[in-house]
C-alpha cells in the first residue's frame, strides 16, 4: 500500500492569492512557500522542517511508486481510498511506501527525508 499525502495550501488560500498576490501569500504562508519551491524544483526544494504541511489524502492499492502515480492520475478508483480533496500526482506530492518518504520529482522519485 502506498501512502499519498499531498500539499493543499494552494487551494486552501485561493482567495488570499487573488487578494495579495503571489509574493503576498507566499511571505504569509509557509505552506504555501514550500508548495511552490517543491512544485518547481521538487526534491531539490524539499525542507523536512516542512513535512507538516503535507496530509494524508489517500491510500493507493499497490507497492511500487511507478504503478501508484499511474493508478492516481489514470483515477482507477478500485484501487485508491481517498480521505480528502487531492490533484493529480505531480512534482512535489509525496508517496511513503510503509518505510520510506519519496518525493515524486521533475524525473521519477526521490527518497527523501521526513
Amino acid at each position: 500500500m502506498i501512502t499519498l499525502p499531498q500539499n493543499n495550501s494552494l487551494r486552501e488560500h485561493h482567495d488570499e492569492i487573488n487578494d495579495l498576490g503571489w509574493d503576498g501569500v507566499i511571505a504569509k504562508y509557509p505552506a504555501v512557500a514550500a508548495a511552490m519551491d517543491c512544485a518547481r524544483w521538487g526534491s531539490e526544494k524539499f525542507d523536512p522542517k516542512n513535512f507538516k504541511f503535507w496530509l494524508k489524502v489517500a491510500e493507493i492499492d499497490t507497492t511500487y511508486l511507478d504503478e501508484a502515480y499511474e493508478i492516481h492520475n489514470r483515477g482507477i478508483e478500485e484501487k485508491i481510498t481517498r480521505f480528502g480533496i487531492q490533484h493529480s500526482l505531480s512534482i512535489g506530492d509525496i508517496l511513503f511506501d510503509g518505510t520510506h518518504y519519496f518525493m515524486c520529482d521533475i524525473r521519477g522519485f526521490a527518497k527523501i527525508a521526513a
